[in-house]
């Protein structure tokens, strides 16, 4: 019970609840009550509307000029701003650089009032999680306490297998293959640059790095993911672990689905063709046999 208010608690901070204040200008730091709707050419566009939005002035939450329009504006009036995306938007590559009216309706300036667990009512959940089915109290603390249960049991499959493969490592003897890991040192280093330029940040922004510090551990860290590897290849082969391929198409595809790739055979060519990826996914299976037997 402590561990579900305590989440809910967490919850209930980044869904604050606001009273509407006398004051009738905007200024820097308000939080504003507003509609909008935006459009593109004369069209609405996905995502570019919204009814009863709290947004703070100044917060850069919305593209630059939103908020600064804004300012000097009076409650009940209604804004026209001609707007411009960022070429690199990355909510939506589809809107970037492109040119955009926002029409905004000021509601209200609010302040927010301070929520505390025994505020939690029926209505604060219906509000602020109605859209993901949750409209009572009662849901939402099932909900939570779902989510923490998944959570603690993912968090204790993940210790267990770090000590699955700890044990393999202590107990086995690897010998790499000449020039294996050179070789996947090189295809590591290309997929990391590779998607820091895609990023548009520096390595050690998107790192949280140097490119030195990266270069000196990379060695070692790949040597023990090959090491791995090639252990559990080992597991695959002494248990004559085959693979549906209908059990292996939905695990390509869920990867395919999560991370915006195009199709399958692209990701084959970014992670190291289809036999390459069919033998980790086996090794994965290999794992999971492991750790149903630990004690």
């Amino acid at each position: 019970d402590e561990d579900i208010q305590s989440y809910i608690e967490y919850l209930m901070s980044m869904y604050p609840s606001y009273e509407v204040s006398d004051k009738q200008t905007v200024e820097s730091g308000d939080v504003v009550n507003i509609d909008y709707v935006g459009t593109i050419d004369g069209e609405e566009f996905s995502g570019g509307s919204a009814t009863e939005q709290h947004l703070e002035i100044g917060s850069g939450s919305f593209i630059d000029g939103f908020e600064d329009g804004l300012i000097g504006k009076n409650v009940g009036e209604t804004v026209e701003l001609n707007l411009t995306f960022p070429e690199n938007y990355t909510n939506n590559t589809d809107l970037a650089g492109k040119d955009a009216v926002f029409t905004v309706t000021i509601n209200s300036i609010d302040t927010e009032k301070e929520m505390v667990y025994d505020d939690l009512t029926d209505e604060y959940v219906s509000e602020n999680f109605g859209s993901s089915g949750i409209t009572t109290v009662d849901d939402l603390k099932s909900q939570v306490s779902n989510v923490l249960e998944n959570r603690n049991y993912s968090n204790k499959m993940t210790e267990i297998q770090s000590g699955v493969l700890e044990k393999l490592m202590d107990e086995c003897e690897v010998t790499l293959p000449d020039g294996l890991l050179d070789q996947r040192i090189a295809e590591y280093k290309e997929r990391v640059n590779k998607a820091v330029e895609e990023s548009g940040q520096s390595f050690e922004d998107y790192m949280g790095m140097t490119e030195d510090d990266f270069n000196d551990q990379v060695s070692d860290y790949i040597e023990e993911s090959l090491k791995q590897e090639l252990i559990l290849e080992a597991v695959v082969k002494d248990m004559k672990l085959s693979v549906s391929q209908k059990s292996f198409e939905e695990f390509v595809d869920s990867y395919v689905s999560s991370y915006n790739i195009a199709d399958r055979d692209t990701f084959y060519e970014e992670y190291g063709g289809e036999d390459y990826v069919r033998l980790s996914y086996a090794e994965n299976q290999a794992l999971s046999k492991i750790m149903d037997s630990v004690k």
